[in-house]
């Protein structure tokens, strides 16, 4: 037979709070993490430089076609669709979310998926004769794919900012023990 000794009652009551109270700790790092490396990526993309590196150069087609020679800023649809979610109570998404449309229409997530990785895409016939018209360009017959280099704008950031990811996760929990 156990035999319990204390005032469990009063236990049970300060380990209740304290599970709530350490989940709305969480909760507030959670967005506070979220909001913080949401505006990161959102100034490295204006900067052009997320996390200290450098996008590469965009070609002087597309600076031509665009008329400027800043990646991802062309109309600010995408700058203004990067937010963050927190998600399950335990997690924060932050990036481009799959329902995110420009004014266009257009995905961004596919956009991003882009820019972040890069991509290879082969050359048409269909698509020599949309560089011909839209822009005056003939693709020579040896060029059979277009390349589109990485220009990341998540990784480097959430990279560059892992160390303060923690301090914010730290400083949230010590309010909680007032350490």
């Amino acid at each position: 037979m156990i035999h319990k000794y204390g005032d469990w009652d009063k236990a049970i009551r300060i380990f209740t709070g304290l599970d709530l109270k350490y989940r709305q700790a969480i909760k507030r790092a959670l967005n506070r993490v979220g909001v913080y490396v949401r505006d990161k990526i959102k100034r490295g993309i204006r900067d052009q430089a997320p996390g200290g590196r450098e996008f590469s150069p965009l070609s002087e087609l597309t600076i031509r076609r665009k008329g400027s020679s800043k990646a991802l800023i062309e109309t600010g649809d995408f700058i203004g669709a990067v937010t963050f979610k927190v998600v399950g109570g335990d997690a924060v998404f932050v990036g481009l979310l799959r329902s995110a449309r420009g004014k266009d229409g257009q995905s961004l997530v596919n956009i991003g998926e882009v820019h972040e990785f890069g991509c290879v895409i082969p050359v048409t016939p269909k698509m020599r004769g949309f560089f011909r018209g839209v822009f005056g360009v003939n693709l020579k017959p040896s060029t059979t794919a277009i390349r589109i280099p990485p220009r990341p704008y998540l990784r480097p950031v959430l990279e560059a900012e892992a160390d303060n990811v923690i301090r914010i996760f730290q400083e949230e929990l010590a309010k909680l023990f007032k350490v």
